[in-house]
């Protein structure tokens, strides 16, 4: 029954926050109040509470309550999800290039690896329904002499294919970056363009919970499919 009670309080006043009737700057009723009038334990009370702080609706002020939060409208969450991607626009997917290689400069920074260092390129060429090259994707990883032999097993794998036998996922962060970029020769040909044009550069990191680098690359995507989404905070 509690369980319920505080989703129940948790709802409530999500709903009254969100059509006006509690303001910005509003106090909300305390952890005894919200317990009396919904006949639940103090616990219960204070779930909600958190529950809603964690949800940006509202913030605590130690020793005096908790109150409703300014809505941030121009702040956005970005959402990019590469699986997603595939779905929406990718019906084929071609290994270009699989190989063991000493790790670039770049590479070598991103990785955090020596540039001695060898790391395993993979190069996946996307297509449309029409057959036509839409993005290439480039994936870096550190090489360890003990994993299996990469040309074998790995295809094409979104990152969190590629390191779930590594880490769980749950401990691993996620960096993103995205810049538009003009084509080179060397992209020009590997997606049909006769000529140089924009294109939308994904750039993804996963970093491990020591704060290890251990996956990262960059997918370029053709102007028409290079689409993001986002949607402002609370």
């Amino acid at each position: 029954m509690n369980a319920i009670k505080y989703m129940q309080i948790l709802e409530d006043l999500k709903e009254q926050i969100e059509l006006g009737g509690l303001a910005p700057g509003d106090m909300l009723p305390s952890e005894n109040s919200l317990s009396a009038n919904y006949g639940v334990s103090r616990m219960s009370a204070r779930k909600a509470l958190l529950l809603l702080s964690e949800k940006g609706y509202i913030y605590s002020v130690p020793g005096k309550g908790y109150f409703v939060n300014e809505p941030r409208y121009n702040k956005h969450i970005l959402y990019f999800d590469e699986t997603d991607f595939i779905k929406r626009y990718v019906e084929n997917i071609k290994l270009h290039q699989v190989d063991i290689i000493t790790a670039p400069e770049d590479v070598a920074a991103e990785l955090g690896l020596a540039r001695s260092k060898k790391v395993i390129l993979i190069k996946n060429i996307l297509f449309n329904e029409d057959e036509v090259p839409i993005a290439i994707d480039t994936k870096y990883l550190p090489y360890d002499r003990g994993q299996p032999n990469i040309e074998d097993e790995i295809g094409y794998a979104t990152f969190p294919e590629i390191i779930t036998n590594q880490v769980s996922l749950f401990s691993v962060k996620k960096e993103l970056k995205i810049w538009p970029e003009i084509s080179d020769k060397e992209l020009n040909k590997i997606l049909g363009l006769k000529e140089s044009c924009p294109l939308l550069v994904i750039e993804q990191k996963c970093i491990s919970k020591d704060d290890k680098p251990i996956a990262w690359g960059l997918m370029h995507i053709k102007k028409d499919y290079g689409r993001l989404f986002a949607v402002s905070a609370l």
